[in-house]
Parts: C-alpha cells; sequence; structure tokens
C-alpha cells in the first residue's frame, strides 16, 4: 500500500470520527434544552401519580421539563396554539416531547417561533433513554444546568388568549343561515350551510350569515380556564364544546355534553333541543 492510498485512508477515517461526535453533541445538546412534555394518558382522571413518576425518571436523567400539557390542549384551535407558542418562545422552552402513556414512547421535537417542527429529532422508549443516554455521553460526563430542576411536574393550566363577551342565552337559530366549515353530516339540519374558513368575518356576514359554528376539542380544566367556560367541569378529562359565534360581534355561546363525544352528535343534539 504506497503512502499516498494510507494519508487517504487516515484522513477519511478522521473525518468520519469527527462528523460521528458532532452528531452526538448536537443530539447531547438537543435533549437537555428546556422542553415541554405534551402527554397522553390512559387515564386522564387522576392524572397526578402518573405525572409525578414521568417527572422523577426524566428529571434524573437531568432533562429540564418546564410544563406538563395534556397533548390535545396544544391544538385547541389556531388562536390557542398560537399563544401557547410564543408562551414557550417567552419562556425559552426549545423541545417539546411527546409521551404516550400506552406505547411508553418518548418523541422530541424542536420548536421554532410558530410552530412544533414536523419531524422530530428522536424517539425512544422511554425505559431505553437511559441506555441512549449513556450510548450518546461520555461515561465521566454529566450534562450541566446552571439552575435547579423543578421539584414537581407543573402543569400548564390555560392559554392566553383574547376573550369575547358570551352569549348566555342559547340563540335562536331555526331561521338562521349557519355557517359550518367542516364536512357536511348524515343528519345535518338544513338551516347548516357549509363554508369555507376565512378570517375576516365580513365576508360571513356579506353572504348573510350571522352566525357560524364550530368545536373545541381540549381538555375540560384547560378549556374551562382558557375560554372562561363556568359550564364546563373542572377536570382534566378530554371532552368537546361546540361553539356559536356571531359573525358581527364575535361574541360566542358554549355548548357541552358530558357524555357526547363526537362533533356530528353535538351538532345533532344542539339543534334538535328544545
Amino acid at each position: 500500500m504506497n503512502l499516498t492510498y494510507k494519508i487517504l485512508l487516515i484522513t477519511l477515517f478522521l473525518g468520519f470520527e469527527k462528523s460521528t461526535n458532532i452528531a452526538f453533541a448536537l443530539q447531547k445538546k438537543d435533549i437537555f434544552k428546556k422542553s415541554i412534555l405534551l402527554y397522553t394518558l390512559n387515564n386522564n382522571l387522576s392524572p397526578n401519580k402518573t405525572l409525578d413518576e414521568i417527572h422523577k425518571s426524566l428529571t434524573s436523567k437531568r432533562l429540564d421539563i418546564v410544563h406538563y400539557v395534556d397533548s390535545i390542549n396544544l391544538y385547541v384551535s389556531k388562536e390557542v396554539t398560537s399563544s401557547l407558542i410564543g408562551y414557550f418562545s417567552e419562556r425559552e422552552i426549545q423541545n417539546a416531547i411527546f409521551y404516550n402513556q400506552k406505547k411508553q414512547s418518548l418523541i422530541f421535537y424542536e420548536i421554532n417561533k410558530t410552530s412544533v417542527n414536523s419531524n422530530s429529532f428522536l424517539e425512544t422508549h422511554i425505559d431505553s433513554l437511559d441506555t441512549y443516554i449513556k450510548n450518546v455521553f461520555k461515561p465521566t460526563e454529566e450534562p450541566l444546568t446552571s439552575f435547579l430542576l423543578a421539584p414537581k411536574p407543573e402543569v400548564l393550566p390555560k392559554a392566553k388568549i383574547r376573550l369575547s363577551n358570551q352569549i348566555l342565552i342559547k340563540p335562536l337559530l331555526e331561521e338562521e343561515k349557519v355557517g359550518y366549515a367542516g364536512n357536511k353530516t348524515e343528519n345535518q339540519p338544513k338551516n347548516i350551510i357549509q363554508i369555507k374558513e376565512v378570517e375576516d368575518y365580513r365576508y360571513y356576514f356579506s353572504e348573510g350569515i350571522n352566525y357560524i359554528i364550530y368545536t373545541l376539542r381540549g381538555t375540560n380544566d384547560f378549556l374551562k380556564k382558557t375560554y372562561n367556560i363556568k359550564t364546563l367541569p373542572d377536570n382534566p378529562l378530554r371532552s368537546i364544546v361546540l361553539v356559536v359565534e356571531h359573525t358581527v360581534t364575535r361574541n360566542k355561546y358554549f355548548f357541552f355534553k358530558e357524555e357526547i363525544t363526537t362533533e356530528e352528535d353535538l351538532i345533532n343534539v344542539f339543534f334538535n333541543q328544545n
């Protein structure tokens, strides 16, 4: 083997080793940034014990979990998502970790200024996280933090949004054209018409549509605090709420039935209820 060929092989080997170390360093940096944990639990009625266990497990590995929130609450509405992403930015939270209790999975995403990135940078079983960290870090190396990690999980109670006035008495909609941007349902009331979703509500009014309807999905306590819906129970169960919004005043009427879980059923009950 001539000298030139030997030098080439050594150069390639060192280059590969260097690139591998850089990749590990980037992973190490990403994992230990401030994070929000978005959870999906088997039993939402009593999440505290489960969250305590998860928090102890993750913080023992030096993961900095600033807040916990049910994953459904991140996507209640565009307004809520925007508010939460803005809050994450203010708190310098750069990672979103999705935890699924049934699968015992952790999926890590980076958070940018407008959204959670669509591509994850790490997917692992929660019991494999320790092994992953040991494989990435040198045995004598420990990630550093400049402050103490939170001793208990802190659940994010609500999003800060601009609230409108609430309509307290159920609107009479039998003679109204009601706009709905969802898919047409089998037993859809005749006065509901399909519309395209727009930001400028003057379009709806110009089409003779005084009200639009849509639904919000989230946990009862989060929706209650975020939208000030006093009729909702104060518990962490997931639910669906129908919103009837006036297209001129933007005032809202909220309708909720504890036993109903689908948008179609909720709309039908609302319009058929005396």
